[in-house]
Formats: structure tokens, sequence, C-alpha cells
């Protein structure tokens, strides 16, 4: 029915964004274990969703969809320089905990979002069965085989291209193949609403997240993966203008390693909640070593399949011109320069206290590189514009390793 051809989420996310903008991806497009301990790492939607830290399956942290009624799922994006969304979210693997099925109905527990792509999803039944739907069709294909609140994590692996087809712990437990979708602007985790269910109680937990920007059948199934979160160790030997929130020009990478982030307004800024570029220069680079993959937790013979830089930020001043930046992986594994452009905290007006006026920004994701476990990664944020202030209050290399 027509009525279901866009989601809450799609109308949220498409009512807020400028334009979008096709973006080619091949491969790995996004990673996230929730290790920035915080909702504002995404899009929050609806009450009964959180970043916790008593169930996880890798790392500290994981996101917990349990709503009493209602809906609560969490999105992300990738905005550009300009407003514009990058549409590079397709196939997805995740794992997910059942500490409680749907009472009744059935939510969306994975779904791809933007006009152009029949919003494909896959639904987690009231029976544990799962459905592959879109916004055309509420159920193109069911599994026979059923999940239950057995206190163990599985592997769901959704696979969007030709057809959908979803896996879990490896194996196959519906497919179908009524389309062909495009990668969309958004891609949305939880107990959302599907195309026959409106409101549920439930009770989920998902952790170590990667997206591709195709199809798994293409690119390759990513199987087994954890994902962590390198933080800041040291600076660089030249600042280009960055300091601490209050103007130190040592152990300036103290400030953005906070993890939940700590920002603050300019008036309250100290040298261990932010740092910032003050000056009217262009393509300013502050270029942090990043704790080593061991130090992380990665084990010496861990393999790294994908690699991918990520920032909060935002702006001291919404005056004047649009302050623009970009982030990426200097070495270890090495990027080019520049990464993927945004607007400081999404040109939304000046920073206050955490997550008001901040922006979760990523760079482009690096499959299966090849880098030293035991060495340091650099990360790169740039401010590009000469333009007024603009802060940082975390930066750091997510990875997704085997």
């Amino acid at each position: 029915m027509r009525i279901f051809k866009f989601s809450l989420i799609m109308l949220a996310l498409l009512a807020t964004q400028h334009s979008a903008t096709s973006q080619t991806v091949s491969g790995r497009s996004f990673i996230t274990g929730f290790e920035m301990g915080t909702l504002a790492e995404g899009i929050a939607y609806g009450s009964g969703g959180s970043v916790q830290s008593a169930v996880v399956r890798s790392g500290s942290y994981a996101y917990h969809a349990n709503p009493n009624q209602s809906n609560a799922y969490i999105a992300f994006q990738s905005r550009a320089a300009g407003g514009n969304l990058r549409q590079i979210f397709a196939s997805a693997r995740f794992y997910l905990y059942v500490a409680q099925l749907p009472v009744a109905g059935s939510v969306s527990i994975v779904k791809i979002g933007g006009a152009a792509t029949l919003n494909p999803e896959v639904d987690l039944n009231a029976d544990g069965s799962l459905t592959l739907a879109d916004s055309w069709r509420p159920a193109i294909a069911t599994s026979q085989n059923a999940l239950s609140a057995d206190g163990q994590w599985h592997r769901i692996e959704f696979d969007v291209g030709a057809g959908l087809h979803v896996y879990v712990d490896g194996a196959l437990w519906a497919s179908g193949t009524v389309a062909t979708y495009s990668p969309g602007y958004s891609i949305a985790f939880g107990a959302g609403q599907s195309p026959t269910s409106i409101n549920a109680t439930a009770d989920l937990y998902f952790d170590d997240v990667l997206v591709d920007g195709g199809s798994f059948s293409v690119t390759g199934f990513p199987g087994d993966g954890h994902a962590a979160l390198l933080r800041p160790a040291g600076d660089p030997v030249v600042l280009n203008s960055w300091t601490g929130g209050a103007g130190a020009t040592s152990n300036v990478y103290m400030a953005a390693k906070n993890a939940p982030p700590a920002g603050m307004p300019p008036t309250a800024e100290s040298n261990t909640s932010q740092i910032k570029n003050p000056s009217h220069g262009t393509n300013l680079d502050y270029k942090p070593s990043i704790q080593s993959y061991t130090a992380a937790g990665v084990p010496a013979t861990a393999v790294i399949n994908a690699a991918m830089a990520i920032c909060n930020d935002g702006q001291e001043s919404s005056k004047g011109s649009t302050k623009s930046g970009g982030v990426w992986i200097d070495s270890n594994p090495g990027q080019v320069a520049g990464g993927y452009s945004f607007d400081y905290g999404d040109a939304a007006g000046a920073v206050t206290y955490f997550p008001s006026g901040w922006a979760t920004h990523f760079g482009p994701v690096i499959s299966n590189p090849a880098v030293s476990i035991s060495g340091s990664p650099i990360v790169a944020v740039r401010k590009t514009t000469n333009s007024d202030g603009v802060d940082v209050d975390f930066l750091g290399v997510y990875i997704d390793y085997r």
C-alpha cells in the first residue's frame, strides 16, 4: 500500500536534508560499534533507545532498543560540505542480541533510507522469524527459522542489491528478487516501524556494525567482525593553529579523546573539553597519533577488515561564511588527504554543551588495509576555509577486525 512508502525515519531524514548527491562507493562505507558512548554518534528517534555498557559484544558500548508500545532506533547518514547527503548505505552486517521478541506484530531491525531506494528492511516478528520488506511490499519473504531470547549474539547480514537476502550466523534465512535497490542516504538500526506494525514492545541490543555501499554478493560477505575505536595518543610536531580549548599548545590531543565527548560553549571550553582553531588560514590540518591497534585491545594475530576516521565537531559562531573541513586517516593505513568534506557542526549554529550544536562526521572507509597492528595510526582533521573558529571534541579511528 502506498501509505507505507516512507517510514517515519525516512520522512524525518528527508525533511532535514538540503539535497542529496550520489557517491560511488566500492565496498565498505561505514563502521560503528557505538563506542563514542552516546546516542549523538547518530540520530536517535523515539523513546526507549540508549547507548549502554551493561550488554555488549565488543568494546565498551552497544545500542539498546527497548521500546514500550513505541519505536526506538538510531540512524546514520553522511552529510557533505554544503549539506548534501551521500548515497553510500546498502548492505549491512551487525550483531543482534534478543532479550525479548516483539510482544506483538513486528519491528524493523535494519532499514535503508532515501526516496529512490524503496526503503528495504529486515523485520523481526513476534514469533522470531525475519521478514524482508520494502516500502511497497510488506512481505517479500519470511524465514522458516526463528530467533529467540537465547542469551546469544547473532550475526545478521542483510544483502541489498539485485533483490534482498538475510543471513543469520552465515546461513541464508530468506531471500527475494522483486527489485534492484540503490544505495540509500541513511541506515537505521533498532526497533523501528515496519510496513505492517506501528509501535511495539521489545528488548533488543545491537553491536559491531559494518556497512557496504553495494551488494555483499559483489563485494564479499564480511563474516565475523568486532568494532573498536582508537583514540588520540599524542600531538603532531606542527599544530597548524590548533590548540586546546583554553589555548594550550601541548598535550592538545587530551581534549579530543573523551568518549562520550565533553564539548562546551566557547565561554566555558577548557583544555580537556575540546580542541579549537581560531585562525583564518586555510587547509589547516591537525594530525595526532592514535593509540596502537594492540593498545585498543586488538589481538596481535587479528586481521583488520576495514578502518574509518571519525570526528565530532562544531563552530564557535554561526556568523559569517560556512566553516568546512575534512577528516581522514593519514597513515597506518593511509588515505588521500582531505577525506570526506563536511561543514563543522553541519552549519547548524554555535556549539553549546554537548551534544547541542555538535555533529559527528566520518571519512571514507578503507577495506582490508595492510597495517602494523603494533603501530599507531595517524588521523587528520582539516579546517578547509578561511573562516572563524571551529572546534573538535572527539577525533579517532574506527576499525572492524576479526
